[in-house]
């Protein structure tokens, strides 16, 4: 962490958007965007941590897994105003439920703790099964800082995607695309961003995958994003003609990174 940042606290950062995604039939990804409100710049640790589990009467039904070791070696700098893009991955118990839980997202190694509301794909909240005369259940979970960025540019914007569970081989894929610019300061999208979208489809062990490529319309946002500014882009793509459950991955992307991303898990049929 660098030396002449002070390390952030749960002060210095406030949630400004959140995106609960299925990634597969177990595996939940939360997106999370946060906003640094604090007055002077501070450091975040770009390893990853846990992610706990909790009933709504406040017990701990996923006991804390523990960390995997892996991470970045340099901490993540913030800038007062930047906005932080953060994830997290955890598994439910798919059994009988009988509490509905929130999650504790820790963000940073021993830094900011956000105690949030669980939802099941954005429309009901999951529940844990607890066997009887049991008050524990380990559930995997971790979550990663990934990247902070300046208001009014392009990584700065995030964005969720929806289309149908399930699609026919050869048909289109509608992705409905939501840009959200949580920012106060208006995003010029001069040159206009692309998109990327990949499908992988596995009939087997090993996934087929399709690209494709294209450019928002920019046109019809007037080239710019206002603040707080939410925009709907859709985007078809093919399927392809391999049956199979997959995921398709939709990114914003500035030059050749990408800059945000969604995926959702989908199911090719013949």
């Amino acid at each position: 962490m660098p030396r002449a940042l002070r390390r952030c606290g749960v002060a210095d950062l406030g949630l400004t958007g959140r995106a609960d995604r299925r990634t597969s039939q177990a595996t939940h990804r939360l997106a999370l965007t946060l906003r640094s409100t604090a007055r002077s710049a501070c450091a975040l640790a770009r390893t990853f941590t846990p992610v706990d589990m909790v009933a709504v009467d406040g017990t701990e039904i996923a006991g804390r897994v523990p960390s995997s070791g892996a991470q970045v070696p340099n901490a993540l700098a913030v800038d007062p105003g930047q906005v932080v893009h953060a994830w997290a991955y955890w598994i439910p118990d798919t059994g009988d439920s009988r509490r509905v839980t929130r999650i504790v997202v820790h963000v940073g190694n021993s830094g900011p703790v956000l105690d949030l509301p669980v939802t099941d794909d954005g429309r009901r909240p999951p529940r844990v099964r607890v066997p009887p005369g049991s008050t524990v259940f380990q559930s995997a979970g971790y979550a990663f800082v990934d990247s902070a960025a300046d208001p009014g540019t392009v990584a700065s914007l995030t964005t969720s995607v929806s289309e149908p569970s399930t699609v026919r081989a050869g048909a289109a894929i509608v992705a409905h695309v939501v840009v959200r610019n949580l920012s106060n300061v208006a995003v010029p999208l001069t040159p206009c961003p692309e998109y990327d979208v990949q499908l992988s489809v596995w009939p087997g062990k090993v996934p087929t995958t399709t690209h494709h490529r294209g450019s928002l319309d920019c046109a019809r946002m007037s080239g710019r994003l206002a603040p707080q500014q939410v925009v709907t882009v859709d985007t078809a793509v093919p399927a392809g003609e391999v049956a199979g459950d997959g995921v398709l991955t939709w990114a914003l992307v500035d030059g050749r990174t990408a800059v945000t991303s969604d995926r959702l898990v989908i199911t090719v049929h013949r």
